[in-house]
């Protein structure tokens, strides 16, 4: 499998601000009574942490190893987590024989890393996920930090965690990229719905559609938009000003981009997803398929330095 890297910027604001915090002003409010760095290394910490099921989603996690740099405001860490509830058949792939079947309650475990930088005269700190093929730990990760921040901060306090890109590797991402279309979509007036309804026998959901094309080997020519909007994760609020307005705010928006002679369409909560994980390539892999811990540390606080002396969206 391979190995990836992904980036997200950390910051925190108040309720109603616009202006986010720096992260020193919160050790000494009201609010925490302790360095946010201080907080955030207890509650990763290991051996004061029991393991998580969360049984709605089917995932059991572990927080196995946590390394911490105070004066540099760094952690690393090591967090278990797999997916459980289905029977599964493990076969070794050289002679074809079934070894042993996972039982629904047994969860299939993967090692993943993470790393943090708070630093404390800045409002914007980062979180880098390891990812491994398909799976990963982004969600569980961010959910975690946030459930607990929210307990110790408040409800005053909002932590948001998004995707990262710099100009210059976005657009090196998307050289030779063409936009193809983008498409509204919206549900439409419950009136006509429910008249078109009382001609069929079930209720279903109708929408109309608004799509903006271009023709063949032609691009729409807002790349530049696109760039913002796609490096965001906000293609909705950066496109709507192109949909008709009996559409409304709410219409869901699509992107299809031409890529390498492929049209791929992204859906505006996912948009170049892909295109964030950043491909481990120059890490020692062990016997075991994972690879080095130190190796893993100095590659992520690597990625941290890199990102945070650029100008970032």
């Amino acid at each position: 499998m391979k190995h990836y890297l992904t980036p997200y910027s950390l910051r925190l604001k108040r309720k109603g601000s616009t202006d986010y915090v720096r992260f020193g002003e919160l050790s000494t409010s009201d609010v925490l009574q302790e360095p946010i760095f201080t907080y955030l290394a207890k509650i990763l910490d290991p051996k004061s942490l029991s393991p998580r099921n969360d049984k709605e989603s089917q995932r059991y996690s572990t927080f196995k190893e946590l390394r911490k740099s105070i004066s540099e405001q760094r952690l690393f860490g090591i967090v278990e987590s797999g997916e459980y509830g289905i029977e599964k058949s493990i076969v070794d792939t050289n002679t074809g024989e079934e070894i042993m079947r996972q039982k629904p309650h047994q969860a299939d475990s993967m090692r993943f890393c993470f790393g943090l930088f708070l630093p404390n005269n800045s409002a914007q700190g980062y979180l880098v996920i390891h990812r491994i093929g398909v799976h990963g730990v982004s969600t569980f990760l961010k959910q975690y930090l946030s459930n607990e921040l929210r307990s110790a901060l408040g409800s005053e306090i909002i932590l948001e965690i998004q995707p990262v890109f710099d100009p210059d590797y976005l657009k090196n991402v998307l050289n030779g990229v063409r936009v193809r279309a983008v498409t509204f979509k919206s549900t439409v007036h419950q009136d006509l719905a429910d008249k078109i309804n009382s001609l069929h026998d079930s209720p279903r959901s109708y929408y109309q559609i608004y799509s903006l094309r271009a023709t063949r080997n032609s691009n729409i020519p807002f790349i530049d938009k696109t760039m913002k909007a796609l490096s965001r994760n906000k293609i909705r609020e950066e496109f709507i000003e192109y949909a008709p307005e009996d559409f409304g705010p709410d219409c869901d928006v699509d992107i299809t981009l031409n890529i390498e002679g492929k049209d791929k369409t992204f859906k505006s909560k996912n948009a170049l997803q892909s295109a964030m994980n950043v491909e481990l390539k120059d890490v020692k892999f062990g016997p075991d398929g994972n690879p080095d811990t130190g190796e893993m540390e100095t590659a992520i606080y690597r990625m941290i330095s890199e990102w945070s002396v650029k100008e970032t969206f």
